[in-house]
């Protein structure tokens, strides 16, 4: 059986002691995967802000390139929740952002850097802060209307920076 991202992200979780929701593992491993930074960095970056030993090492690696496989194809499901529990759902699209940007390094000088991915930077920061600015609406189709447009949005953006990355 084929290693999906899912499945990974849990298995780095359970095995490896790993203090974080899927939502974040998926959104900072998601970060590195778009980040031009070399193996032995990005081993380094895992090992310190994951808060795991080095033997969760093959299995980040191999979630690493699940990950890319999942982009290259434009299969990338970003973690979400599967909860009707809107709140939940927005805690989770708001860490997945969050981490994201924490492991996401552009490549380049900043002259160098794509205004649209500056821009969708700056909707992801505002993305991760869903719980801190915003209410969940009275109308759950609101509700459902606007998580599906944000996890589309992101979704969309991921896909969008692998492929200039993959420009180049």
């Amino acid at each position: 059986m084929k290693d999906s991202s899912d499945i990974l992200i849990h298995e780095i979780i359970d095995d490896y002691q790993c203090p974080f929701t899927a939502s974040e593992v998926h959104g900072f491993f998601t970060g590195l995967v778009l980040s031009n930074i070399s193996n032995i960095d990005l081993d380094k970056k895992v090992l310190t802000f994951m808060d795991i030993d080095e033997g969760s090492l093959p299995k980040s690696r191999k979630l690493i390139k699940c990950i890319q496989n999942e982009l290259k194809s434009s299969n990338l499901d970003i973690q979400s929740g599967e909860e009707a529990d809107y709140e939940v759902i927005a805690s989770s699209l708001a860490e997945w952002t969050y981490y994201f940007l924490i492991s996401y390094k552009e490549s380049g000088s900043s002259k160098d850097i794509d205004n649209r991915i500056t821009e969708i930077l700056d909707v992801f920061d505002e993305i991760s802060q869903l719980n801190q600015k915003y209410k969940v609406d009275e109308d759950n189709n609101v509700n459902q209307e606007s998580l599906n447009d944000i996890h589309d949005f992101i979704e969309k953006s991921v896909q969008y920076i692998f492929n200039k990355k993959d420009d180049k």
